[in-house]
Parts: structure tokens; C-alpha cells; sequence
């Protein structure tokens, strides 16, 4: 089966149809967050287990901040010790 890619009438007419849709209707009602005190390691786990690429940060239900996959990725490559970035780098 051929990927068909939407010309700009099609997505222009999409556009159109949804422009009076709130994005309370489309947003995710079960938001998953993490609380500010918790560990790096049940940050890891959340977003591992859950296949987040963000994760809300939440104070009492209220956005306080956001932990990105690819900011722990980022800490953990720069705790490695140079003997350790030599290993895994063959």
C-alpha cells in the first residue's frame, strides 16, 4: 500500500474543520507526573516504563517544571567517568 502524503487543500480543510475545537477537547485527561522531591532513579523508571519522552513535574496538581528523556540521558552521559565512556564507546 502506497503512503499517500495530504496535499495543502486537504490539510488547509482539516485545519478549517478543527479551528472551532477547543484543545480541551483533544488534550490528555490523565496526565502522568512525578512530585518535585522524588529521585532521579523514580524519574528514570517513570519515563522508562511509561515510553515518556517528558515528564510533568507537579506540585499539588500545579506544573512546576518538566523532566525530559533526553536531560537524564544527557546527566547520566556526563557522570561517566572517562574510563567508563572509553568502554562502552567499542
Amino acid at each position: 500500500m502506497a503512503l499517500r502524503m495530504p496535499d495543502d487543500e486537504n490539510v488547509r480543510d482539516r485545519a478549517l474543520r478543527m479551528a472551532d475545537t477547543d484543545v480541551a477537547s483533544i488534550a490528555t485527561k490523565q496526565v502522568v507526573g512525578i512530585a518535585p522531591d522524588a529521585s532521579f532513579e523514580d524519574a528514570c523508571r517513570m519515563i522508562a516504563e511509561k515510553r515518556l519522552k517528558e515528564l510533568p513535574v507537579l506540585d499539588d496538581g500545579k506544573l512546576v517544571g518538566v523532566v525530559r528523556r533526553r536531560s537524564l540521558m544527557k546527566f547520566v552521559a556526563n557522570m561517566l567517568t572517562e574510563e567508563e565512556k572509553a568502554r562502552l564507546s567499542h
